[in-house]
């Protein structure tokens, strides 16, 4: 169920309608292939499971994205770890890519084997919005879901925004089992720290030892949630 306002899809927009993996793989190739603007508009099958069994490139199932002006409408769709590692997040949003993302789930990422590991599910360096995700059983260091951070130190700036979503048995190994909130100028308890804000939405049984649901430095707005 979609809450709150739905994406609206571009006339203008590169339409893609990747039903596989390796499909979609493609999509995100031609993306960084293309223009720095250009806009892109990914529908996926509905309520299909894109099961990776691998990671890309930079620790991610998918190519990490570094241009362009992304919308994916997830359609209850589920992006799934197959099971057989553990060394992948799912999505990597760069510093230059403006992403916003509908109704997808994002299960049991897990990059834990990788040393400091950044984001189970999604490593955000860029500008990324969600709206009705579900982030269930992702495993990361930092960041058992979602790590907002300029982890390069290119631009110093990540911005998150989070509504209408769930945030549902993550592990934060070190910190944020849900979400956490960062930019790196070199040390991790630096004060400074990037955009996030967060509402209407859900944080149930997440773990870490410090900061459960939500932690980090930076900007950080969280209303109307539950925890």
């Amino acid at each position: 169920e979609i809450k709150g306002e739905k994406m609206n899809p571009r006339p203008a927009a590169n339409k893609e309608y990747p039903s596989t993996v390796s499909e979609l793989i493609t999509v995100f190739l031609n993306i960084n292939a293309g223009s720095a603007n250009a806009q892109w508009d990914i529908y996926l099958t509905a309520q299909t499971t894109y099961s990776f069994t691998s990671l890309h490139s930079s620790n991610s199932a998918l190519p990490k994205l570094v241009k362009g002006n992304v919308k994916i409408f997830g359609n209850g769709a589920i992006f799934a770890n197959n099971g057989t590692t553990n060394n992948y997040r799912f999505l990597y949003v760069g510093e230059y890519s403006l992403v916003e993302i509908e109704n997808l789930v994002f299960q049991d990422g897990d990059i834990t084997s990788v040393v400091n590991s950044w984001g189970g599910a999604i490593l955000n360096e860029g500008y990324l919005t969600l709206h009705s995700c579900d982030f269930i059983n992702n495993q990361g260091d930092y960041g058992g879901a979602i790590l907002n951070a300029d982890v390069n130190n290119i631009t110093n700036h990540a911005e998150l925004k989070v509504y209408d979503c769930n945030f549902t048995n993550n592990d934060g190994v070190v910190l944020g089992g849900g979400i956490y909130n960062h930019i790196s100028s070199g040390q991790w308890n630096d004060v400074s720290g990037g955009l996030l804000e967060v509402n209407r939405t859900s944080f149930v049984s997440n773990s870490a030892p410090s900061g459960a649901a939500v932690t980090g430095g930076g900007s950080m707005e969280i209303t109307n949630c539950s925890f």
